[in-house]
């Protein structure tokens, strides 16, 4: 999902105008540590590791 958002932007009469910016731009120009960011923190908010499911 992460490197769909960081293609290129088609301009819509409902695109946001923090994403306007981005246009004449090859999409949101992340950076490799800008993609990982967002999966590490949704990775933190899982207990798993920590509290074994019983059944």
């Amino acid at each position: 999902m992460i490197e769909h958002h960081d293609h290129p932007i088609q301009s819509s009469a409902t695109l946001d105008p923090h994403l306007a910016k981005h246009l004449s731009h090859d999409g949101l120009g992340l950076s490799d540590e800008d993609k990982q960011a967002p999966v590490a923190f949704l990775k933190a908010l899982s207990d798993e590791p920590q509290v074994p499911a019983s059944r």
